[in-house]
């Protein structure tokens, strides 16, 4: 039993290092548990004799999102000003590009709305809800970027048009136009076939943080586990694992005003730098703060929570 900084400013008095077996490696991983009330948290975390202050990796993803994401436009499609101008004001439109978010580049996925407006002439859900699958098929075979499944995709679509008929009225806007609390708009997302808890974390944070919809309790919208994710936050030290109910629960511990916030600067390093064969650890934002778990070897020793 020792005492430690958890380097997450909120203060402990008491810490336990324990063993756990990491993978692939075979080798040991000490955690720092501190004592909050009658709960055992873990805050830092040690790789050999490297120590992993989360909390620094945390404030460092945060700033990445203040000083670098927050400056940029939201674009949902970047070579596509009409796409992107509907899907932000179309909220059928956001709906569909939800659902159909998977499987390919998220840019070309966010266009596929109007690319089907441009097709039928329409996204009214009332026409789309009584489409046979097979009809709406073939539109998605027309598109210029076609989803990977798009029986699938048309099949997912019309079930949406049916779902916000049936529940909405017709009227998509009201899953959030009623200032929800972050879970409800979570659950109300997630009921949508196709969709599932990730993409509504997703959408629900694209709501609240980057379109400004009033959201009460942002302190349940919780981080979207994806490729991305899974690969960052065990490289970062902020999971044991790639379990998606791991990060989720690490999320909420290294956040809990707004566990979402992780989300968008984790997966736009992840793209940029910490890719899956050959990471480009030494010009990552978070480079000096990441423990390279998994990578970079050479530097991963460098990081220690006194730095």
């Amino acid at each position: 039993m020792t005492c430690a900084d958890d380097g997450l400013g909120t203060g402990v008095s008491t810490a336990v290092v324990i063993l756990t077996p990491s993978t692939p490696e075979k080798t040991y991983n000490r955690i720092l548990l501190c004592k909050r009330g009658n709960c055992w948290v873990p805050v830092v975390s040690m790789k050999g004799n490297s120590i992993i202050n989360r909390g620094k990796v945390r404030d460092k993803l945060l700033e990445y999102s203040e000083q670098v994401l927050s400056k940029k436009p939201l674009t949902f499609c970047p070579s596509n000003e009409d796409a992107d101008r509907l899907v932000k004001e179309d909220p059928v439109a956001f709906v569909f590009a939800v659902i159909l978010t998977q499987g390919a580049q998220a840019e070309r996925m966010w266009a596929i709305p109007y690319h089907l407006k441009k097709i039928m002439g329409h996204l009214d859900a009332n026409i789309i809800a009584t489409m046979k699958t097979e009809d709406l098929s073939a539109v998605f075979e027309q598109l210029p970027q076609r989803p990977r499944y798009w029986n699938e995709a048309a099949t997912m679509v019309i079930k949406a048009a049916q779902h916000i008929n049936d529940r909405y009225g017709g009227h998509p806007e009201r899953i959030w136009n009623d200032n929800p609390k972050g879970a409800d708009l979570q659950s109300r997302l997630d009921s949508f076939y196709g969709i599932g808890p990730k993409k509504a974390s997703m959408a629900a944070v694209i709501l609240a943080k980057d379109m400004n919809i009033p959201v009460r309790n942002w302190n349940e919208i919780d981080i979207a586990v994806d490729l991305m994710i899974q690969r960052g936050f065990p490289r970062a030290g902020l999971s044991n694992s790639s379990s998606p109910s791991e990060i989720i629960e690490s999320a909420r511990q290294l956040n809990p005003s707004f566990p979402g916030a992780l989300d968008q600067p984790c997966w736009d390093i992840g793209r940029q730098w910490c890719h899956p064969k050959v990471p480009e650890c030494s010009s990552c934002y978070i480079g000096q703060v990441c423990p390279k778990i998994g990578c970079c070897a050479s530097t991963a020793s460098s990081t220690h929570a006194g730095d």
